[in-house]
């Protein structure tokens, strides 16, 4: 019934992105990219979440060309109908429905593990819950929210936000589980290493090669710090600060 389409490894690495790389918080919105006809849209269906005190912050959005969901639809349904963006949404694909956050929280837990918050496993891809609400985990005792209007797509602390309930998802396969930084630089020893761009690149949101996750050129022999490999990427932040994904292949080091 339900596929296990997501490895738990790229799970947490898209989820970690998407924080990064400043999604935000739209009522009702699948992950998709922020548009004119999208907020036409979801203030039609959702007025009272989309009021005039609020359109400046989602025009800012849709001049930025963020990414933007609430918190069951960006963080799990959004993840799981577009196999962590590689193509546009297909609804109720890999047999997940369109359902709310308690409503996902309760098919999570008819499924298969779960409990109360005190025991809670300290490992990526596990959702939790309180009454309307829910984030993943990624590990380290942290997780990924679309927390809301005023917050965006933020890295949070478990232990912070009263979380009263975690379920795995049936739609993760958590087998192949490996330990990764959050937060934190890769350890090179001693001596950081410096790793320069061997020609101009593209800075991406997530790391897959499609025309929506370009969020900016970077351009050959800048030097990048990197934050974490994943995968074939590596998530690296630029002079300016920006988070982004770019392939290995356009990597080398100093």
């Amino acid at each position: 019934m339900y596929d296990k389409c997501l490895d738990v490894n790229k799970y947490r690495d898209w989820l970690i992105a998407q924080a990064k790389g400043g999604a935000q918080y739209w009522y009702g919105a699948v992950y998709q990219r922020a548009t004119a006809s999208l907020l036409a849209s979801k203030r039609k269906q959702y007025p009272a979440h989309y009021t005039s005190t609020r359109m400046a912050k989602y025009n800012r959005d849709i001049t930025n060309g963020v990414f933007v969901g609430d918190c069951v639809n960006g963080a799990v349904k959004g993840a799981i109908w577009t196999d962590l963006g590689a193509h546009p949404i297909k609804y109720k694909s890999h047999g997940c429905p369109d359902t709310n956050a308690d409503g996902m929280f309760d098919l999570c837990a008819k499924a298969g593990q779960h409990g109360g918050i005190d025991t809670l496993p300290d490992k990526p891809g596990i959702l939790l819950h309180k009454n309307g609400h829910v984030g993943v985990t990624i590990g380290d005792g942290k997780a990924v929210e679309f927390r809301g209007f005023a917050y965006g797509c933020v890295i949070t602390n478990v232990k912070d936000r009263s979380w009263k309930d975690w379920a795995m998802l049936p739609w993760v396969d958590y087998a192949q589980e490996t330990t990764a930084p959050v937060d934190k630089p890769v350890d090179n020893g001693d001596k950081p290493k410096t790793y320069k761009t061997t020609g101009d690149v593209w800075a991406r949101s997530a790391p897959i090669v499609q025309d929506d996750t370009r969020l900016y050129v970077i351009k050959r022999d800048t030097v990048v710090d990197v934050v974490q490999p994943c995968d074939g990427w590596t998530m690296i932040r630029t002079s300016d600060g920006k988070p982004a994904y770019i392939s290995n292949k356009f990597l080398k080091e100093e």
